[in-house]
C-alpha cells in the first residue's frame, strides 16, 4: 500500500470560485479533490508565508495561466501545472521566501 507524507499545504484543484491553498494544520492525507504540496523548506513559518503568498489575489489571478478554464470561472489545474504558477516577484519578497534561490534552467524561482 502506498505511503504518503502528510502535506502542509493542500489545493482544490478544480474550483468555480475562490480557489485557495489551505495551510494542512489538521495534518491530513488526502485522497482526493485536492492536490498536496510539498514546499522546499519545513519550517513553520516559511510554509506559513508560502501559503499567503500562494492565496494572495495577484497569484490566485495567475492560476488562469497554468490551469484549464471551464464554464462559470471554473479552473482546473492539474499536478504538473500547479509549479508553474508565476508568483510575482514583488509578493516573494514581500512574504520572505527569498532565503536561498534555488532556479530551474527556465530561471523560474522553485518553492515547492
Amino acid at each position: 500500500m502506498e505511503h504518503r507524507e502528510v502535506p502542509p499545504i493542500l489545493f482544490a484543484y478544480l474550483g468555480r470560485r475562490n480557489s485557495r491553498f489551505i495551510k494542512n494544520e489538521a495534518g491530513v492525507v488526502p485522497l482526493t479533490s485536492f492536490l498536496c504540496i510539498y514546499p522546499i523548506y519545513d519550517d513553520e513559518l516559511y510554509i506559513a508565508n508560502l501559503c499567503e503568498a500562494l492565496n494572495d489575489p495577484e497569484t490566485i489571478q495567475n492560476l488562469r495561466l497554468v490551469g484549464k478554464s471551464y464554464g462559470s470561472g471554473a479552473i482546473k489545474v492539474e499536478p504538473r501545472n500547479l509549479d508553474k504558477v508565476p508568483i510575482p516577484e514583488h509578493i516573494v519578497d514581500k512574504y520572505n521566501l527569498t532565503r536561498q534561490k534555488y532556479k530551474t534552467t527556465s530561471q523560474q524561482l522553485e518553492l515547492f
